[in-house]
Parts: C-alpha cells; structure tokens; sequence
C-alpha cells in the first residue's frame, strides 16, 4: 500500500487557503498541513535576510515536526534553497 503524500502549505497569513483549497481539490487523497505564520506577519516591513531566516525556522520546524521531505516551493521562492540545505535535502 502507498502512503499518502504530506504536503505543507505555507503562507504569511490565511491568504494561502484559497492556494490550498486548489491543492486539495487535484490532490483528494493527500494528507495535509496548513501553516500560517501569524507570529511573522506582515512579511512587508522584513528585510530578505530576516524572512529568509524566519521563512527557514518555521519551515524547518514544521517539516521536522510532521516529517516531511522539501519538493517544491510557493511564495517565498528564495528561501527553498536554503531550506533544502538546512535540510540535507539539496
């Protein structure tokens, strides 16, 4: 039997819901974490190396804890190489 894929949806805020409403939609059978980084928001007034830095932390935590594995990236583009590093995934 196969298991399910994880997927992690991430997004500053809750306006991803409407990015992982599509996603379940193509993607019925897939386990799923929603993570919106309140504590972070608003992204706007972040310096690249402080959201990069913050991007990776709630990332790499979120992936820990639900063990997951990094294949693609959403909004913050940049950070997933860094992720995957941090992660020895890259």
């Amino acid at each position: 039997m196969t298991r399910s894929p994880k997927i992690l949806v991430f997004d500053s805020g809750l306006g991803g819901l409407t990015v992982f409403s599509e996603i379940a939609k193509i993607r019925p059978n897939a386990e799923f974490v929603y993570c919106a980084d309140d504590a972070g928001f608003p992204y706007g007034s972040w310096g690249e190396p402080e959201l990069a830095a913050r991007i990776l932390a709630v990332m790499a935590a979120q992936i820990d804890e639900h063990e997951m594995h990094v294949g693609s990236a959403g909004e913050h583009v940049y950070a997933v190489a860094g992720l995957q590093e941090l992660l020895g995934q890259g």
